[in-house]
């Protein structure tokens, strides 16, 4: 699906987003802003977004169960 925001819809979706998390556990780490940034200027699709997301957690995953 084509993500038909323009970059000040994105960027107010993602202030949202954030405002709501800040203080909670699901609050944006590093690695997440970078992806919204990336989100925001329209270099990845939210789908794109999430896929790295999934990838990340499938290999902190990985590593956590090879550690035990």
């Amino acid at each position: 699906m084509e993500d038909s925001l323009n970059e000040a819809a994105r960027r107010r979706a993602i202030a949202w987003a954030t405002a709501l998390t800040a203080g909670t556990s699901l609050a944006t780490r590093a690695h997440e802003a970078a992806l919204l940034e990336d989100y925001a200027r329209g270099l990845l699709t939210l789908d794109q977004v999430l896929d790295r997301l999934d990838g990340r957690v499938h290999h902190c995953m990985l590593l956590h169960s090879v550690s035990q």
